[in-house]
C-alpha cells in the first residue's frame, strides 16, 4: 500500500504547474467518492491507477504507508479500470501493435502520453525502471505466445521536458583567417 493524497485545489497557488493536473484529479476523485478527515476503503474496492508526485514522508504511523514512507503528493491524475500492464495504446489488449507504440517511442517517432501512446505509465513491462525497446520486444514475445502477457508494471512517467536543462560547453575563439583567391578559381 501507498499514500496518495488529492488536495483541494483551493489550496494550490495558481501559478504551480500542477496546478490544472490537481483540479483535474480532485475533479475525477469528488465524482466518485467523499473526502473525509480519516482513511476510509471504498466498499467495493475500485481498482484505479494514480499518478502524481513522489514525496518521501516520514514514518509516523499511519495507516496504509509504504515501508519507506513514499507517497504521491499531490495526485495529478486518476485513471479508473486502468488499462492492463503493457496496453500502452488503452485498447485493453495487450499487443504487436503496443510492441510497435513502444518501440517508436524509444527512438524518438512518438511522444510520451500522446495518442495512441495513451497510456504510457503501463510501459515498464520488464520492471527496469524504463520505457524501452526491452519493454517492446517483451510485449512482442507475448503477442506471440513466448512469455507469459500477466506482466507487473513498474512505474513510469514520462520525462518532464519544462526541467530539461540544456548545458552548452564553451568554445575556443576562431582564428579570422583570410581569405584568399585560388590560382584555380575554385
Amino acid at each position: 500500500m501507498m499514500i496518495v493524497e488529492v488536495p483541494d485545489p483551493a489550496c494550490v497557488d495558481s501559478t504551480s504547474l500542477f496546478a490544472t493536473a490537481i483540479a483535474h484529479a480532485r475533479a475525477q476523485f469528488d465524482a466518485r467518492l467523499v473526502a473525509t478527515r480519516s482513511w476510509k476503503m471504498p466498499s467495493p474496492p475500485i481498482p484505479i491507477l494514480v499518478q502524481g508526485v513522489g514525496f518521501f514522508d516520514f514514518l509516523h504511523g499511519q495507516t496504509g504507508a509504504a515501508p519507506n514512507g513514499i507517497e504521491l503528493h499531490p495526485v495529478t491524475d486518476i485513471i479508473r479500470d486502468p488499462p492492463p500492464c503493457g496496453d500502452v495504446s488503452s485498447d485493453r489488449l495487450v499487443n504487436i501493435g503496443d510492441a510497435l507504440l513502444v518501440a517508436q517511442f524509444d527512438v524518438g517517432l512518438r511522444q510520451c502520453g500522446l495518442t495512441p501512446f495513451s497510456h504510457p505509465v503501463v510501459c515498464d513491462v520488464n520492471g527496469d525502471g524504463a520505457c524501452n525497446i526491452g519493454d517492446a520486444l517483451r510485449i512482442a514475445q507475448c503477442d506471440v505466445g513466448l512469455v507469459s502477457c500477466a506482466f507487473t508494471c513498474a512505474p513510469f512517467t514520462c520525462p518532464s521536458m519544462t526541467s530539461t536543462t540544456l548545458g552548452t560547453t564553451p568554445r575556443r575563439p576562431q582564428r579570422r583567417r583570410r581569405l584568399r583567391p585560388s590560382s584555380t578559381g575554385l
